[in-house]
């Protein structure tokens, strides 16, 4: 048996609503911490009998719901011929498919024969025994199990951790020669970075229902900041043009997570860096930065914020002040959210 076991509990239904309605309440059971899940989704059954995966929504939590780990289930426990298209290969193959296949052969027979009997399911794959707890609160289930199998939880919990999206600044051909000619450059240097944050943005919004939970290290509106830093007022004109008609068809985070510091500690933090371009950025430069992002986020209200002070944090050099912010993320809520600490 693993040191972490999987445990999966799984309820019936006589239609795909009444399954909706109890998954929106344990949305409301996970963001208040009241259950420790890997994965949570919907199952039903289309008019031609073929078994089909949905997240319906996914919670505003660190480590949110993908549908992966429990559409991996779905192939194991179910013949591929009843499978929709989109779990056929996908569902059962890769780390996930691994991590769920501790299941024996007689668990996953009884599963997928209990799950057969309705027309919809609410499958929740956890870390500890819920069945207590989901009996209360899931209400218009038909019936219940809950069983516990033979998976590794730490290699699913790896497979089922967030992507992370790198804005790449190296790549920009016209960044290092913008430092050091700013009225030549600023136009061509703001419009690759929109150009390729926009595209980077698009691919993400159209991931199928197995994408992971998504880390970006950048705002798509944090582009516009430097525009108006960096622009003449005819080249941010053309600019703005331009971002308004991309902006409008970028997703929204379902959390940002300001992370500022006092200026002299940016700057040794950008000699530790070392990048060639960046020994050109003056005091000035980055102080005129930093008080534009300052105001920006002092009015932005597109997602919730966590403004995160990192003068006295390194998460990066420090695991225990990267426990912190994580705990700040896991804990986040709707609004802004300030996370200072202070070490003296």
């Amino acid at each position: 048996m693993s040191d972490r076991p999987v445990f999966i509990y799984a309820a019936t239904y006589a239609d795909r609503a009444a399954a909706i309605e109890d998954y929106d309440n344990l949305i409301d059971l996970h963001e208040a911490k009241l259950v420790g899940t890997y994965d949570v989704a919907v199952i039903s059954k289309d008019s031609e009998g073929k078994v089909h995966v949905e997240k319906h929504e996914k919670p505003t939590q660190h480590g949110a719901w993908t549908g992966a780990a429990v559409g991996a289930l779905v192939g194991i426990v179910f013949p591929p011929a009843i499978l929709g298209t989109a779990l056929v290969g996908a569902a059962a193959g890769g780390g996930i498919g691994h991590a769920m296949g501790g299941m024996s052969r007689s668990d996953a027979k009884e599963l997928g024969d209990y799950l057969d009997t309705g027309q919809a399911a609410l499958v929740v794959i956890g870390k500890s025994r819920l069945q207590e707890q989901l009996d209360k609160a899931l209400t218009h289930a038909e019936k219940t199990q809950e069983k516990e199998i033979n998976a590794d939880g730490k290699e699913l919990a790896k497979e089922l951790n967030a992507r992370l999206v790198l804005e790449g600044a190296e790549d920009n051909p016209f960044l290092a020669r913008f430092y050091e000619d700013p009225d030549k450059y600023a136009l061509p240097v703001q419009l690759y970075f929109l150009l390729t944050r926009y595209n980077q943005q698009r691919e993400l919004a159209q991931q199928d229902l197995f994408a992971q939970a998504t880390v970006a290290d950048y705002l798509f509106s944090k582009d516009r900041i430097f525009a108006a830093l960096n622009l003449a007022p005819d080249e941010l004109a053309l600019y703005d043009n331009v971002y308004r008609l991309l902006d409008a068809q970028m997703p929204r985070p379902d959390l940002v997570v300001y992370i500022r510091a006092n200026v002299e500690v940016l700057i040794e933090r950008l000699r530790k860096r070392n990048r060639d371009f960046e020994r050109h950025i003056s005091v000035q430069y980055l102080e005129r930065v930093s008080a534009a992002f300052r105001d920006f986020f002092f009015y932005y209200d597109d997602a919730p914020l966590l403004v995160v002070d990192t003068t006295e944090l390194d998460f990066v050099a420090d695991s225990e002040d990267l426990k912190d912010l994580i705990r700040e993320i896991d804990g986040a809520g709707k609004g802004i959210q300030y996370f200072v600490p202070r070490k003296s």
